[in-house]
């Protein structure tokens, strides 16, 4: 898990825009979500893995579509979970991993090369970490990120 999330961290840290596929990645490594084995469609073809909260089928693989390969993030729900293309999305995703934790979120350079957007969690008045990107979300999403890889059990 630990080398998804460090994965995603570099790919945030040099993206330009969110996007759904990293916004499925950080989903499903966040919420610690399973693959799961797909066997073959109606022409046995087609088995591929799958991520569910689980790591098991569902409906024991009987409910998904009888032809064609599934994609991998099939079950991770899209609305509600832009979390690298929505502030607001990014901002309830802090608020139910850390709800004791304080957070600044501005806006602002100082020098024209400085990233445009700053996000930084605070507890107990001491500031656990700061992030920086030209896209809000993304600048809430590597903050968020970081603070799991240091610590990936002790908020689950």
């Amino acid at each position: 898990m630990i080398d998804d999330l460090e994965a995603i961290i570099a790919e945030l840290k040099t993206a330009r825009k969110g996007s759904e596929d990293l916004d499925c990645r950080i989903h499903v490594a966040l919420h610690d979500w399973k693959l799961a084995k797909l066997g073959p469609d109606a022409f046995g073809q087609n088995a591929c893995e799958i991520y569910t909260e689980d790591g098991q089928l569902a409906g024991g693989g009987f409910t998904y579509p009888p032809k064609g390969k599934v994609g991998k993030f099939y079950h991770v729900p899209r609305r509600g979970h832009e979390y690298t293309r929505s502030t607001g999305d990014a901002l309830r995703l802090v608020e139910w991993l850390l709800p004791t934790t304080y957070w600044l979120f501005g806006k602002g350079r100082n020098r024209p090369d400085e990233p445009l957007y700053g996000f930084a969690f605070v507890k107990d008045g001491e500031q656990l970490y700061a992030s920086e990107h030209d896209q809000e979300p993304i600048a809430i999403m590597l903050a968020v990120v970081a603070d799991k890889v240091a610590s990936p059990r002790a908020r689950e």
